[in-house]
């Protein structure tokens, strides 16, 4: 969802997250792809009253998708104290965790550090 801002989109898609070999990976996991990618709630553990388990997976998209809110959040701020301002204050905030497609992605610490950045910024404006 960060690319997905930075590129000035509206929203992604997420293709193929349910697709699977011939087996069901709600019976076998590995029969179809070795690392079940496709694979976003897992079935309810045995013996548990929890309903179907969330994947790491889904998690990490549910954590993106509230980032790009918190960006769109960010620049209404920006936009409302400086108008035509927003979009690039935005991204000078993000700094360098956007890198082009030949540098490896941050770690989650950075990541992390940015997010608190966003969430005080935020912050800042509601109190203005």
């Amino acid at each position: 969802p960060w690319q997905v801002y930075a590129a000035e989109g509206d929203g992604a898609l997420l293709w193929d997250v349910i697709a699977y070999g011939r087996t069901s990976p709600w019976e076998n996991l590995t029969a179809g792809y070795q690392d079940a990618y496709p694979v976003m709630l897992y079935p309810p553990r045995p013996g548990l009253d929890e309903g179907t388990v969330p994947s790491m997976r889904s998690v990490l998209i549910a954590d993106g998708i509230e980032d790009f809110d918190y960006l769109k959040l960010l620049e209404a701020g920006y936009e409302a104290l400086r108008p035509g301002s927003g979009r690039g204050a935005v991204m000078k905030a993000l700094g360098d965790l956007l890198p082009p497609e030949d540098r490896p992605l941050p770690s989650p610490a950075q990541v992390r550090l940015v997010r608190a950045r966003l969430a005080d910024l935020i912050e800042s404006f509601r109190r203005f």
